[in-house]
């Protein structure tokens, strides 16, 4: 009889301390690696030109870094069809951010060296920035990530007799 009591006695003494009597359970969870691209995702939608912009000014090609921000687009995730002649070619299903660094006044130009594409790859721990300045223009001047293979179209054509 004392045996039970002193088996019940540690059993609510357990209880009490928040504790089972059984073995903890392992939970097995594999925790997945999350990259700057899913770390993009769950970000605040106004807020990821800002982690773009973030990231950009970490890289040491960008020096001296871009503390004038002119303007911040995400160009969204780049199609498998990209043009392989663009800046934006080697980057397909990588998102990309547009940013143009420089003085926000109407009176200056902006400089295509300041220009800058970033891309953030799934699962990747690194972003990886590409310079907009092709001799004295900026390829990155399109509003949409250019594709190969024009949309296509119908055409109609109506004939009076």
């Amino acid at each position: 009889m004392k045996l039970r009591m002193i088996a019940a006695t540690a059993l609510l003494a357990l209880a009490a301390c928040g504790q089972s009597g059984e073995a903890p359970k392992q939970e097995a969870t594999t925790a997945q690696p999350q990259g700057l691209f899913e770390q993009l995702e769950r970000t605040a939608p106004e807020m990821q030109p800002v982690v773009a912009w973030q990231r950009l000014i970490t890289h040491a090609e960008t020096m001296p870094a871009c503390h004038d921000v002119r303007r911040t687009e995400s160009r969204g995730i780049v199609p498998a069809n990209v043009a392989p002649d663009s800046a934006y070619a080697g980057h397909a299903g990588e998102w990309a951010f547009s940013i143009q660094c420089g003085p926000q006044l109407t009176t200056v130009h902006s400089d295509p060296h300041e220009h800058w594409l970033i891309f953030f790859a799934p699962g990747a721990t690194t972003s990886t920035i590409v310079n907009c300045a092709q001799g004295t223009g900026d390829r990155c001047l399109l509003a949409q990530i250019p594709t190969t293979g024009a949309a296509a179209t119908t055409a109609t054509s109506t004939t009076t007799p």
